[in-house]
C-alpha cells in the first residue's frame, strides 16, 4: 500500500508540472547562391582625333592712328598625327573694303612671327599692294597671297603665330578681312578648321 501511495503521489506530481519544452530542431541555413563578381567600371579613354588643325581669329578696331607695325590676329596650328610634318606656305585670301585713300595703291609688308609679340623671331615677310581704286559697296577687292612657313611640326605638338602689317596707314572707316586659304608641306596634308581676322571701323 506504502508503494501504491507513493506512485500515485508521483503519477499526480509529473501530471500537475509544467510540460517540458519539446526539442528544438535545428533547420540548416537555405543555400546561398554563389554572387557574381561585381563588374569594374573603366572611365572611357578619350582617343585624340588624327588630324592636323589650324585655329583662331578675331575681330579688331583699326588703329585709331597709324601704328606700325598693326597686329592683325594669333593662329595656332596643333599637329595630332602620328608623324612629324614639315610645311612650307601657308595661303591666305585678303578682302579689302577700306575707305582709306592713304593705303590706295600702298605697298605694305606682312609679317609672320614665331609667337603672339614683336619681340618674336620673324618667320616670314610678304610685299602686298593694295587696290588702287576704292571698292565699291559689298564688292571688295580680293586677293590671295603667300607667306612661307618653313617649320616643323613633331607628332603632337602645337604653336602659335603671329601676323601683323607694317607700313599700314590710318583708315576711316569699312573693312579689312584676312582668311585661312591653305597649308603646304612636303607630305599630302589635310588640315581642318582655319582662321578668319576681321580689322573694322
Amino acid at each position: 500500500d506504502a508503494l501504491i501511495t507513493r506512485y500515485q503521489n508521483e503519477l499526480s506530481s509529473l501530471k500537475g508540472g509544467a510540460a517540458s519544452p519539446p526539442p528544438t530542431v535545428s533547420v540548416p541555413p537555405a543555400p546561398v547562391a554563389p554572387s557574381e563578381p561585381q563588374a569594374t567600371t573603366t572611365p572611357p579613354v578619350e582617343v585624340k582625333k588624327e588630324e592636323l588643325r589650324v585655329s583662331g581669329g578675331g575681330t579688331n578696331l583699326f588703329p585709331i592712328s597709324a601704328v606700325n607695325p598693326t597686329k592683325i590676329g594669333d593662329f595656332t596650328i596643333r599637329n595630332d598625327l602620328a608623324r612629324s610634318i614639315y610645311f612650307t606656305q601657308l595661303a591666305m585670301k585678303i578682302s579689302d573694303q577700306m575707305n582709306s585713300q592713304n593705303n590706295r595703291n600702298k605697298k605694305v609688308k606682312f609679317i609672320l612671327r614665331s609667337g603672339t609679340t614683336t619681340s618674336d623671331s620673324t618667320i616670314s615677310t610678304v610685299n602686298f599692294t593694295f587696290n588702287s581704286t576704292v571698292p565699291q559697296p559689298d564688292s571688295p577687292h580680293t586677293s590671295l597671297f603667300n607667306m612661307s612657313l618653313p617649320v616643323t611640326f613633331a607628332a603632337g605638338s602645337e604653336k602659335t603665330f603671329g601676323l601683323w602689317v607694317d607700313n599700314f596707314d590710318y583708315v576711316i572707316s569699312g573693312s579689312l578681312t584676312i582668311e585661312y586659304s591653305s597649308l603646304l608641306a612636303s607630305t599630302n596634308i589635310s588640315p581642318v578648321g582655319g582662321f578668319t581676322f576681321l580689322l573694322n571701323r
